[in-house]
């Protein structure tokens, strides 16, 4: 057994291995506990949640597995008994998959401890073993029903978390993280990897045409000889990347480039391969620069979600505008424009779709009366038959506020019918721009074109108690919250009283809440003096956007009232809660 200072942990471990490791009074997870020794400072590094953990084989005969922790330049390694990782298996679900945790105490164990609940206070740190790594490890260890088990759980899992972040978010992460040669390049892969694998059919394609596109501009960012000099440096065992660098630069347009990137056997690495190649496609186009991550995206004309977000503000500020006066158009265009330059290529991208869409819409709309939107649509057909990448965005922004007022007015089309940002993203500026406070009305026109067309109010009624349910869960376990009679009194005057007023919707969302998810406290008794109405017909007596405007205002007392003890912001309770209360009732539009 090895001493502390020579900072080689010595393990200790029951015989039985897993241990039921209490988080909360009503918890119990399965974890693998580690009482070792930490060199200074450790702990911390070990918390830092940059920091990668994987697990490896020490051989088919080995009675131990190597887990290994890489965080701020410094690394931790152990060797774990094999015996407590297989009895933790199948462990639990993760935000990044299944894991094993690893519970870390600083400490040797003391006598009878092993029988004894575990304080989470003493824990130095959890770790997460993937699920897939320990398997992995202990391949041809393995009980043929344990392994056959623990693999469809994995399958499960992949499908469930394929989607968990969106397909640019996917992408971009993947191709930073190359580029960089981040530790967790790896994992940003594979979730990748996943994505495209298990994720629905309409996020696959996307995934496909993201990966193609960034090929395609890496491609050119590089140029022939970037190209050449990376083809050279290829390794010969590399077939799939030696493939794309021979074939991407004959291919024409994103359309080609994805055939070519799927033209293969196997698909997943085919995508780890392009990866590679567009980071070091990168590298070469670069050369030395050094560029933060939105500018490098940029440079690949690629977007990460909080370039999307950028772009959906675009969206905003411009839908705003057009159901505006056109007295205030020049002040919006400049904003709009200069929000293009900001994101360079992925904004000008996204106008030049904005104007095809709206080029579209008003063509239709405006039927043989075509010489009302004459000049725009004429401005429209020139800017996008123009290669001039440096012209001033303006104009192509005036001539789309034009159209989007055109069909606003003509034909009722609102900013829905030519979002060309992914519908989350969408959701979430709009809620972004009714915390900011525009009016409420506008609020509801963005957000009507955003959902489902045959959305019914008793679904939309729904998402509000859905919201309520959330910051209630969030709130009742703050220290220093005033009690929940003050509180439901201050909600209940927040809202106008009357039969036309939000009354109904605060207090119907507040005696649901408990309903819909029993972690939120139970607020009906305190609401007994209320009058207790049908909240399906109410709902349907308002309409849509009826529960729409009443659920802004129920939000807004709640962040005001709520907001605080549940540790939310006015700005996070419209831009987070409510929009992932909408998605989570699948009453955004299908399509994105």
């Amino acid at each position: 057994m090895s001493t502390p200072e020579q900072h080689r942990p010595p393990v200790y471990a029951c015989a039985a291995g897993a241990v039921l490791h209490a988080h909360a009074g009503d918890t119990l997870e399965p974890a693998v506990l580690l009482h070792t020794f930490l060199p200074p400072a450790a702990a911390e590094r070990l918390r830092d949640p940059g920091a990668r953990v994987d697990v490896h084989s020490d051989g088919i005969t080995a009675p131990t597995v190597t887990v290994r922790v890489l965080a701020d330049g410094h690394a931790l390694t152990w060797q774990l008994p094999v015996a407590p990782l297989v009895a933790a298996l199948p462990g639990q679900s993760g935000d990044d998959g299944r894991v094993v945790l690893l519970a870390v105490v600083d400490a040797e164990p003391a006598p009878g401890s092993w029988g004894e609940a575990l304080d989470c206070e003493r824990l130095a740190a959890e770790l997460p073993l993937p699920v897939a790594e320990v398997v992995e490890a202990l391949r041809g260890r393995l009980a043929p029903w344990l392994a056959e088990d623990v693999e469809l759980l994995l399958h499960d899992d992949a499908h469930d978390h394929a989607a968990d972040f969106s397909p640019e978010q996917l992408v971009a992460s993947a191709v930073l993280s190359s580029h960089r040669g981040a530790l967790d390049a790896d994992q940003a892969t594979t979730r990748l990897v996943r994505g495209l694998a298990y994720g629905p059919p309409e996020f696959q394609v996307e995934l496909a045409r993201l990966v193609a596109g960034a090929l395609l501009s890496s491609s050119a960012l590089a140029g022939p000889h970037g190209v050449a000099a990376v083809l050279a440096e290829t390794g010969p065992f590399e077939d799939e990347a030696v493939r794309l660098l021979t074939e991407v630069p004959r291919a024409r347009g994103v359309d080609g480039v994805g055939e070519v990137l799927l033209a293969t056997g196997d698909r997943d690495e085919a995508v780890r391969a392009a990866v590679g190649v567009i980071a070091r496609l990168a590298r070469v186009g670069l050369g030395a620069t050094e560029l933060e991550d939105d500018a490098l995206l940029a440079r690949l004309d690629m977007v990460d979600d909080a370039a999307l977000a950028r772009l959906a503000g675009l969206w905003v500020r411009l839908a705003v505008a057009a159901a505006g006066e056109p007295d205030g158009d020049a002040d919006a265009v400049r904003a709009v424009a200069d929000g293009v330059l900001a994101t360079s290529g992925p904004g000008r991208s996204w106008l030049a779709r904005t104007a095809r869409a709206l080029a579209a819409e008003s063509t239709e709309v405006a039927g043989r009366q075509l010489h009302r939107v004459g000049a725009p649509l004429e401005l429209v057909r020139a800017v996008l038959e123009s290669d001039d990448t440096t012209a001033d965005p303006g104009p192509l922004v005036h001539a789309c506020l034009q159209l989007a007022r055109f069909v606003r007015t003509r034909a009722g089309i609102g900013p829905g019918g030519w979002a060309e940002v992914p519908l989350t993203a969408a959701v979430q500026a709009t809620g972004a721009a009714l915390a900011q406070g525009v009016s409420v009305e506008t609020g509801i026109d963005l957000l009507t074109g955003l959902l489902e067309p045959d959305l019914e109010a008793a679904e939309a009624l729904d998402a509000f108690v859905c919201a309520t349910a959330q910051l209630l869960v969030q709130a009742q376990d703050e220290p220093g919250a005033s009690s929940w009679e003050t509180q439901v009194a201050e909600l209940l005057a927040a809202v106008a009283p009357g039969q036309r007023g939000p009354r109904w919707l605060v207090v119907g969302c507040l005696r649901s809440a408990h309903e819909h998810d029993p972690a939120a406290v139970d607020l009906a008794p305190l609401l007994a003096d209320e009058p207790d109405p049908d909240l399906d017909r109410a709902a349907s007596r308002a309409g849509v956007r009826g529960v729409l405007r009443d659920g802004i205002a129920v939000l807004g007392a709640l962040a005001e009232v709520v907001g605080p003890a549940a540790g939310a912001s006015r700005d996070d309770v419209f831009t987070f809660v409510l929009p992932a209360a909408l998605a989570e009732h699948d009453l955004l539009r299908r399509s994105r």
